[in-house]
């Protein structure tokens, strides 16, 4: 019998942690909370409550602190889930399989996205290969500020499990674009080391592409007002680091 680990990182999350923990007391052996030694809220008065595995970590960036988080947990095989998540009961089923019959190394899921009143679809804001369920001695999360992902090694097998992550993506407007300027100066100081050159051309013509892509060629259209906003915000995002990165190169340059 194979048992497993869930793995959660939390920054003030009063609103969703109850739910992302209920999800997985009866499918898991083991939830591991690591809380923002900065948060201000009732999370780790919620997760006490509920009987948790619970830590308070500085946080360095998002690669970093799941790494630590996968560090803490008692066994090999760890679901990595955000504190806005939870698993539906598809996924539940097939964890439960897993534990009897392990067969890779890692496994893929499904994400569902909710987005300002809506659970989302179309526009690309799902994904249908998200690599969340990993044996530790074969991979972890690797260290990046942000876009962070878990890597496994060369001859690790992979399959794919039909069960879905639910994730609260942005509840309102403000919400999104709070998070896109933050996620927006994070991918500018990644990519100020590229040329001037280069970035100003991508600030010129990756939004428009961007916006295309998602309303257009992945149907964001079909999502109503959501999906205009969405590939709205997107664009500006796109925008926005391009921008941020000159900036970083100017400072650096002065």
């Amino acid at each position: 019998m194979h048992k497993v680990s869930a793995a959660i990182i939390a920054f003030n999350e009063e609103k969703h942690i109850a739910r992302t923990i209920a999800s997985l007391q009866n499918t898991v052996d083991e939830i591991v909370v690591v809380i923002n030694d900065n948060s201000t809220d009732k999370t780790e008065e919620i997760c006490r409550s509920l009987g948790v595995k619970m830590f308070k970590h500085q946080f360095e960036n998002y690669g970093k602190q799941k790494q630590f988080a996968t560090a803490q947990t008692s066994h090999n095989l760890v679901l990595s889930i955000d504190a806005d998540e939870a698993i539906d009961s598809v996924l539940q089923q097939e964890i439960a399989q897993l534990k009897t019959a392990q067969i890779a190394d890692a496994y893929t899921l499904n994400i569902k996205n909710f987005y300002c009143g809506r659970w989302m679809r179309f526009g690309g804001i799902n994904s249908t290969k998200r690599l969340r369920i990993f044996n530790k001695q074969c991979g972890n999360w690797n260290a990046a500020d942000v876009h962070e992902k878990i890597e496994m090694k060369p001859a690790a097998n992979i399959q794919h499990l039909e069960g879905s992550i639910l994730h609260i993506a942005y509840e309102s407007q403000s919400e999104h674009w709070q998070k896109l300027q933050r996620y927006a100066v994070l991918n500018g100081l990644q990519l100020a080391a590229k040329s001037t050159s280069g970035l100003l051309f991508k600030m010129l013509f990756s939004p428009v592409s961007k916006f295309i892509t998602s309303y257009f060629l992945k149907l964001g259209f079909l999502e109503g007002k959501q999906g205009l906003q969405f590939a709205l915000f997107m664009s500006i995002e796109t925008w926005l680091k391009y921008k941020e990165a000159l900036q970083f190169k100017q400072k650096n340059n002065d």
